[in-house]
């Protein structure tokens, strides 16, 4: 039976066929846009006079959050989820914080910036949860 909407609603219900695992891959490409963001802000802000592969390898953590996320997103939308692809996701969660840091020692900019990566941590973090609890993956 459907739902009676008033003429004039902004809010549509979502049909009962919508189901968690088919927006997995859409929370999972926008979760991945905030530790881009800070990678772009800790490139910019570090002096102008440092040479640019030290910035840009300073910078890289966010990049590689992001990339792990639209990974995910891939794998599931693809539905080629499987344990292996599982523990190489939980295995390649090191490199983000490995680069978190290399980038605590090449960044020359402002000291306070490295607080930022508690927000990459926690997106980390969100990773990890989805990879390991969420059905449709693994």
């Amino acid at each position: 039976m459907r739902a009676r909407v008033a003429l004039g609603a902004s809010v549509r219900p979502l049909n009962s066929d919508v189901r968690l695992a088919q927006l997995i891959p859409v929370l999972l490409l926008l979760a991945a846009l905030l530790p881009s963001l800070i990678s772009g802000v800790y490139f910019f802000t570090s002096p102008k006079s440092s040479p640019v592969t030290l910035r840009l390898f300073g910078s890289m953590h966010g990049v590689s959050i992001s990339a792990l996320y639209a990974l995910c997103a891939g794998l599931v939308a693809a539905h080629a989820t499987s344990d292996f692809a599982q523990r190489g996701i939980l295995c390649s969660l090191l490199l983000p914080l490995i680069l978190m840091w290399v980038s605590f020692e090449l960044y020359d900019g402002p000291k306070m910036m490295h607080f930022l990566h508690l927000i990459n941590v926690v997106s980390l973090a969100i990773l990890a949860v989805l990879v390991i609890m969420v059905p449709a993956f693994p």
